[in-house]
């Protein structure tokens, strides 16, 4: 039997520790490579992270925004809401006051427009005195009165074309009454009856003495002030 070769062993176990380390590179080699890869990995999800991180925050910030100046708006739409109403209680009083305005101005029409006497209500007068002979009658009313006394000036011209015979006195000194007219004395109730059918309220009142003569031979119509009209 023949001995090793020492030579040869050596050469081989250096060929093996050779193949050993190459192999220990190659294994060290991969790691890293898979160590980088993984690193790689990771820094490209840290940076889509940030990105959705970035979106996210861009979003938030949309929303934030919207938010506020959807809270804006709602808060204009109260304002501009409170100044409608405002507007339309203002609108409401102004409607008020000019219908108060305008009752004022009819009541004050109505108040200030002078009494008269018609033409149709003359005729009128007429055909009921006319049977009635020999009437005679005052017609006495308030001597500061510019009203009454014009229209006891009507009045008197209307008795007269209805065959009255009348005359005309503002010697009246009583008291005032809520009545326009009264009427007393002698036929009293005639013309009563004939100033209430033409349209002009009579009512029952004094026969005013005469001086120096026992009764009144005169109807004696007082005219009073106009009464309020509503």
């Amino acid at each position: 039997m023949g001995g090793f070769d020492t030579e040869a062993l050596k050469g081989l176990i250096t060929i093996a520790q050779v193949a050993a380390a190459c192999l220990a590179v190659a294994a060290a080699m991969l790691g890293l490579g898979s160590y980088a890869g993984g690193l790689e990995v990771s820094r490209r999800a840290d940076v889509e992270t940030a990105k959705l991180a970035a979106v996210a925050a861009r979003a938030a910030e949309g929303a934030a925004l919207a938010n506020e100046r959807a809270a804006a708006a709602a808060e204009r739409a109260g304002a501009l809401e409170v100044a409608a109403a405002e507007l339309r209680q203002e609108n409401l009083k102004l409607t008020q006051h000019i219908e108060n305005e305008r009752d004022a101005r009819v009541t004050l029409e109505k108040n200030v427009a002078s009494r008269t006497i018609t033409p149709d209500q003359i005729a009128h007068l007429k055909s009921i005195l006319g049977p009635h002979a020999g009437l005679r009658a005052e017609v006495v009313t308030y001597a500061t009165d510019g009203e009454t006394l014009q229209y006891a000036d009507k009045l008197l011209q209307a008795l007269k074309a209805a065959g009255v015979d009348a005359c005309g006195s503002a010697s009246w000194t009583g008291p005032p009454s809520s009545k326009s007219v009264r009427v007393g004395g002698p036929n009293a109730d005639v013309f009563i009856a004939a100033l209430i059918a033409i349209g002009i309220p009579a009512v029952p009142g004094p026969s005013l003495p005469v001086p120096g003569l026992p009764s009144n031979p005169l109807a004696s119509i007082v005219i009073g002030p106009m009464p309020p009209r509503v």
